[in-house]
This record gives structure tokens, C-alpha cells and sequence, in this order.
């Protein structure tokens, strides 16, 4: 690869041209040139021919890469997995077929605070979270440590938007469209690809110290904020998280208590801001909650996360793991949790 001769000024304004540069040079080589340059009192104006000399083999390795991987595709030799051309069902089904049953299992587990275990061998990636859903929070601990004053831990600047139910007030869809694309570009900026919002639970309780984080106690209104929300963040290729399902509702005890609901509210009340999440704006991942609804912990709820989510509504992504829902912490380690058994999970 060649780059034509660079025409520019030496320090006594005389015109110079340099002759073309062969790329097949070592890049000791091109440090040498772009050594030499500036050693010979070249001015900021060869800044940018050096940048050319540097770059260019970047880019035509790049692009040589890119070429190798398509002609690779066409001849059949990149497994189907990796093909981006393929139906995506048949490259999941060909990747899970690669996969170890030690594999399988360490996908079910964290990798640090808020990362996901990646896998090298098959080249799948860790998914990078973020807490929500009013901005994108530090992800190197929790708010506690985070906040904490003199704390030195990761510190992320961005962009704090009104509380959800602030904007649910707006009744403006757009707006809040708008309020998720800005939050998606703003995770991919951070090197992050899951929000952990938009927070769907209905306003039930007053003494709730989420009801800020939410879209208020109307279900059709939630359901229309929560779908805007969901659209702008994946409209940028970041992951949103419709959490918590379901039913929410308190902080005080929220990882014993039982929420006792009939049939009727739950269809009429606390599902449907969830069910628009999954019909309507097609959301990739959604968050189980703290609590039990009718016996059973929500992480490990049949009945809804199989037979609602899954059969009923055609959710066909990922449910995440709310922290601590499913009495993760060993017993014994506070006396308040004592009485609850030891079972691994992650967030």
C-alpha cells in the first residue's frame, strides 16, 4: 500500500514533498520516519502526515481482517455462530451445541459486581451492566460504597434525568423515548451494554422508597412510559431491564415478604406495563423481584416466569436476577437473616 507524497512547509517556509511511503515497512521503521521528522525540527503541520504513515497500516490491517473473515463466512469456514447473516435461533442453536455443560452453568454466574462470565473459548463477551434508570449509575459496587463520603472507588459522571415518575407526570412519550436513546448513548460511551431499568412497578404503597423510580399507581400510563423508555435505550443497541417482576411494592422486608394477589389484580394492575415491555417494545431482559407473590420466591416463580412470561406474553430474552432475591447471603452472617437457607445466585 502506498500514500502519495505529502506536500507541506519546513521551518523556513520553503515547500518540501515527501515521497511516497511503501507499507510493508516494520512499524520500527515508521517510528524511525516519524522520529527523524520531528528531530529535524518538522513542524505541527507534519503531525499530520505522521498520522497518516501510523494509521494506515492500522486501516488496511483492519480491512484485510474484515475481508478474511468475509471470505471466510462465504466458504463456509466461520462457524455458523459467528455468522451475523444467519437466522439467529440457528446460530443460537449452533453455539449452544459447542458448549460444555460447565459452560452452560458459568453463564448463570457474575463475574465481579455487575458483569456477566464471559467465555474466551467461544468468544462470547461478559454483558457490562449498569444500575438505572434515572442515568447510568457507578458500577463498582453498591450506592452505599459508591456515595460513601472520601469513597475511591470508580466515580462515572453522567447525565442525572427526572425521577420516572416526574416524567410519567409529562404524559409526553416522546419525551421519554428521548430520555432512554440519550441514556443508551451514554452507556455505550462508558463501555457498559445493560441498563438495569426502566423500574415498571405500580405505586402501591406510599411508604415505598422506589415510588420516585417508577411511572406512578396508573397501569396504562406505566405501560406507555415504560415502553417509550424501552425503545429509545435499545434503539442504541444497549440492553434495557424491565424490572422488578413483579409486584415490588415495599422495601421493608422485601426479601421475605409474600405479596397475596388474585388473578384478577394481577392481570389488571401488575402485569400490564410488564406485558407491554415484552409485547409492544420488545424488551431484551427482564428483572425478577425481591419478593415472593403467592408463596414462592419471584426468581424461582414458575407460574410466572414460565407460564406469564415465556408461554402468555412470547418473551423470548433473558431474565436477570434482582441482588439477593434468592437468600444468597450464608446463614448465620446477620441475625435477621438466620433463618433463611443458603442458595447461590447472582445479579
Amino acid at each position: 500500500m502506498y500514500v502519495a507524497g505529502f506536500l507541506s512547509k519546513n521551518t523556513t517556509g520553503e515547500p518540501e514533498q515527501y515521497p511516497p511511503f511503501r507499507f510493508d515497512t516494520s512499524c520500527y521503521d515508521l517510528g524511525r520516519i516519524a522520529g527523524t521528522l520531528f528531530a529535524g525540527g518538522a513542524s505541527v503541520r507534519h503531525l499530520h502526515f505522521v498520522v497518516l504513515i501510523l494509521v494506515y497500516p492500522i486501516l488496511g490491517g483492519a480491512l484485510a481482517t474484515a475481508q478474511t473473515h468475509q471470505a471466510q463466512m462465504e466458504s463456509g469456514d466461520v462457524a455458523p455462530y459467528k455468522n451475523p447473516k444467519l437466522p439467529v435461533e440457528q446460530r443460537v442453536q449452533d453455539l449452544l451445541s459447542r458448549m460444555t455443560l460447565e459452560e452452560k452453568v458459568a453463564m448463570l454466574s457474575g463475574s465481579g459486581w455487575m458483569e456477566s462470565q464471559p467465555n474466551p473459548r467461544l468468544g462470547i463477551p461478559s454483558l457490562k451492566m449498569a444500575d438505572g434508570p434515572m442515568g447510568v449509575r457507578s458500577w463498582a459496587g453498591s450506592s452505599a460504597l459508591t456515595s460513601a463520603p472520601g469513597s475511591t472507588v470508580l466515580k462515572v459522571t453522567s447525565t442525572a434525568f427526572p425521577a420516572g415518575v416526574a416524567m410519567a407526570a409529562t404524559w409526553d412519550t416522546d419525551l421519554v423515548r428521548r430520555e432512554g436513546r440519550v441514556i443508551g448513548q451514554e452507556m455505550k460511551a462508558l463501555g457498559r451494554n445493560m441498563i438495569l431499568g426502566p423500574t415498571l412497578n405500580i405505586n402501591r404503597v406510599p411508604l415505598w422508597g422506589r415510588n420516585f423510580e417508577g411511572y406512578g399507581e396508573d397501569p396504562y400510563l406505566a405501560a406507555r412510559m415504560g415502553v417509550a423508555y424501552i425503545q429509545g435505550v435499545q434503539s442504541e443497541g444497549v440492553s434495557a431491564t424491565a424490572k422488578h417482576f413483579a409486584a415490588n411494592n415495599q422495601e421493608y422486608e422485601r426479601h421475605r415478604i409474600d405479596a397475596r394477589i388474585d388473578e384478577r389484580a394481577l392481570q389488571e394492575i401488575y402485569f400490564p406495563a410488564f406485558k407491554a415491555a415484552v409485547k409492544e417494545a420488545g424488551v431484551w431482559s427482564v428483572m425478577s423481584a425481591y419478593n415472593k407473590v403467592n408463596g414462592t420466591y419471584c426468581a424461582e416463580n414458575a407460574a410466572l416466569l414460565k407460564d406469564v412470561l415465556q408461554k402468555q406474553w412470547g418473551f423470548k430474552g433473558f431474565v436477570a436476577c434482582a441482588p439477593e432475591p434468592l437468600r444468597w447471603i450464608p446463614l448465620n452472617s446477620e441475625p435477621w437473616l438466620a433463618p433463611r437457607p443458603m442458595k447461590a445466585s447472582y445479579s
